[in-house]
C-alpha cells in the first residue's frame, strides 16, 4: 500500500483528521479503537449509541485508525495516530447512505470510507441523490471497487459497481473527482 511514502506526507500539524466510516457500526469499547473514535451516529436506530452488527465496520475502522505502538492487537495505517474515526451505521439503503454523507459533511469529516456497493446501472446505489451527496462532499470519498474483479470502465453496465462508478461520466453528470476507488490485490 506504499505506507512509507504516505507516512512521509503525514504531518504533526494534521491533528485529529476525521474519517467517517459508513458501514455496520463499530465496537466502541474495542481496545485498539476506543481512543481514536469521535461521535458518530446509528441511522438504523436513530441513536448516537453505536454497535457493530457483524464486525465489518470495526474491521475497516481498525485498518484505518487502530492505535499504533500500544502493544495491543494491530496498528492502523496512520503512523502518527492522528486519524479519528466517525462511525456511521446504516442499513445500506440509499436514503441512509445519503444521510450518513450529510452527517459526515456537517461534522467536519475530511474523508469518507465506504466499503460497500452493488453492481449494475439499476443497482440500489445507482441513484442521483447519492451522486449529488458524494459530489457535494468537500473531502475525499474512498470507495470499494467491489469483489468481482470487473473492469468498471469496460462499457458493460453490469460491471459497474456503484457508487464507485460515479468516478466515470454518466447520465448524472461528469465523473466525480473526489472519489478514490480502492481494490484488493495480492502479491
Amino acid at each position: 500500500i506504499n505506507a512509507p511514502e504516505a507516512w512521509d506526507l503525514e504531518s504533526a500539524a494534521q491533528n485529529d483528521v476525521i474519517v467517517a466510516v459508513i458501514d455496520t457500526g463499530v465496537l466502541p469499547t474495542h481496545s485498539d479503537l476506543s481512543g481514536n473514535l469521535v461521535a458518530g451516529f446509528d441511522f438504523i436506530n436513530s441513536s448516537a449509541t453505536l454497535t457493530d452488527t457483524n464486525g465489518h465496520g470495526t474491521h475497516v475502522s481498525g485498518t484505518i485508525a487502530a492505535v499504533s505502538h500500544n502493544n495491543i492487537g494491530i496498528s492502523g495505517v496512520s503512523k502518527s495516530n492522528n486519524i479519528k474515526v466517525m462511525p456511521l451505521r446504516k442499513n445500506f439503503s440509499t436514503s441512509q447512505s445519503v444521510a450518513a454523507i450529510h452527517f459526515a459533511k456537517n461534522n467536519n469529516a475530511k474523508v469518507i470510507n465506504a466499503s460497500w456497493g452493488s453492481y449494475g446501472t439499476n443497482s440500489q446505489f445507482d441513484d442521483i441523490a447519492l451522486y449529488n451527496a458524494i459530489r457535494d462532499f468537500p473531502g475525499i470519498f474512498v470507495e470499494a471497487a467491489g469483489n468481482a474483479s470487473f473492469n468498471h470502465n469496460d462499457g458493460l453496465d453490469a460491471h459497474k459497481d456503484f457508487p464507485s462508478a460515479f468516478k466515470l461520466t454518466s447520465s448524472y453528470g461528469p465523473g466525480l473527482t473526489n472519489i478514490v476507488v480502492v481494490s484488493a490485490t495480492d502479491q
